[in-house]
């Protein structure tokens, strides 16, 4: 992606400018706009600084009407086609999850799209519930993305991505503060 008007890519622009195609109805273009930007290289400057905040990262696709209805009334209105915008923590995947690369972040819309899909409700000290993405790894199980749902303030924030083993994530489909809104599309 070039630069946007003002200048070099940064943040505020990247997520402005892939709200702009969603808001307008043009969600090819918004993907292609959000794939720009994950390539480009001042998303991967940002990211070999261990901050990528405020970067958009994923866009949340629209869910089928079966989904919708077992999602608490509550966050409907936020599960709806938007960029999720990082928030993870500077630094924190390079401390917690060596394991996870740019490429993960890539990914991510993947996941989003095809990936398993649950809401896991608010647990413990969570302010949010959670959209979980599930994804398996190419090397045995799976990569789950976690986006907070902040329905209060009518947006999804990326708030982490590793890698878990199958029991674990059995675990959570076995849970009843978790909703599976989605199986994983095969293809």
């Amino acid at each position: 992606m070039a630069a946007l008007p003002g200048g070099r890519l940064r943040a505020r622009s990247a997520a402005e400018h892939v709200r702009a195609r969603i808001e307008g109805g043009e969600p090819v273009a918004a993907r292609r706009a959000l794939d720009a930007v994950l390539r480009s290289p001042e998303f991967g400057a940002a990211f070999r600084t261990g901050d990528v905040r405020g970067w958009p990262v994923g866009i949340m696709p629209a869910l089928d009407a079966g989904a919708i209805d077992r999602v608490p009334r509550a966050l409907r209105a936020t599960l709806t086609p938007r960029a999720v915008l990082d928030d993870v923590a500077a630094n924190k995947l390079a401390r917690l999850h060596p394991e996870v690369s740019i490429e993960q972040y890539r990914s991510l819309q993947s996941a989003l799209d095809r990936g398993e899909l649950l809401v896991r409700a608010r647990r413990g000290r969570d302010r949010y519930p959670s959209l979980l993405a599930h994804t398996p790894r190419g090397d045995g199980g799976w990569w789950r993305y976690a986006i907070r749902i902040e329905h209060d303030r009518d947006r999804l924030t990326f708030a982490t991505v590793f890698a878990q083993r199958d029991a674990v994530r059995d675990e959570l489909l076995a849970a009843d503060y978790a909703t599976v809104l989605r199986e994983r599309l095969e293809g």
